[in-house]
């Protein structure tokens, strides 16, 4: 039997310091599948993620780091010159069946996978990956939120246990939860609409630079269905840092 991993012993912290009872003899030690990290003293659970990052990465650079100042720049001077033609379509064309000829078809697929791996450019779907690539490009926006918590509705829906009476805790980089925060205190109803797979969602930001949880004030959101939401810890924080710029508190 496994034993409490270190995210789900900071969220049940966090949790218990905001006054949630929890029965703290259930937790995810691996005796079945797809088991909730906690429970609820009222028989509901919870389960605890993270948006993804390459912490390692953003912590420590990448291997492409230590490789010499010329080998850098001749990299990344054909990177640029990669991008140029990609997205412009630069490409050696065939003007009597309008698409690439075979030496642009090549080009294009061998500018592709440089660009895939210098920046985590995907060119199948024009997403940005943070692993496995030399630069990568670390995006914090809300959608990391959102795609977190689909990720963990795949993951119940088909299960024996019912989505309703799962919860979801979330830690998120502070980027990460000012512009949902900015998206929900403008009324945002699509930013509202896209936490309703769970009965409620919480939202606790994290410092990811400092690998630092917080105790003492931590920011935490809770999303419900029904599309309403509340900032249930840190509006000290938010009032004194200006954190997030957000003036509406409640939704």
């Amino acid at each position: 039997m496994g034993g409490m991993k270190r995210g789900e012993a900071e969220a049940l912290r966090i949790m218990k310091s905001l006054g949630f009872l929890f029965d703290e003899s259930f937790h995810d030690d691996g005796s079945e599948q797809n088991m909730p990290d906690l429970k609820f003293s009222d028989g509901c659970y919870l389960e605890v993620t993270h948006t993804k990052h390459n912490e390692c990465a953003y912590l420590n650079g990448t291997d492409f780091d230590s490789h010499s100042i010329e080998e850098k720049y001749n990299k990344s001077k054909a990177v640029s010159d990669a991008l140029e033609r990609f997205f412009s379509c630069d490409y050696q064309m065939d003007e009597n069946k309008h698409e690439l000829t075979e030496i642009g078809k090549k080009l294009r697929l061998a500018d592709a996978k440089l660009l895939k791996e210098y920046l985590g450019y995907d060119s199948t779907n024009g997403e940005l990956c943070e692993f496995k690539c030399d630069v990568p490009v670390f995006t914090f926006e809300s959608d990391n939120i959102f795609t977190a918590v689909r990720q963990k509705f795949e993951k119940y829906k088909k299960s024996k246990r019912k989505v309703e009476n799962i919860n979801v805790f979330i830690f998120a980089q502070y980027d990460e939860l000012e512009a949902l925060l900015s998206s929900l205190s403008k009324g945002n109803s699509l930013a509202k609409r896209c936490y309703m797979c769970f009965p409620r969602v919480f939202v606790c930001g994290w410092d990811l630079g400092n690998q630092k949880y917080d105790f003492i004030d931590p920011v935490v959101v809770q999303l419900y269905d029904s599309g309403k939401w509340e900032i249930l810890s840190g509006r000290k924080r938010i009032r004194k840092k200006a954190l997030f710029g957000v003036e509406i508190l409640r939704g």
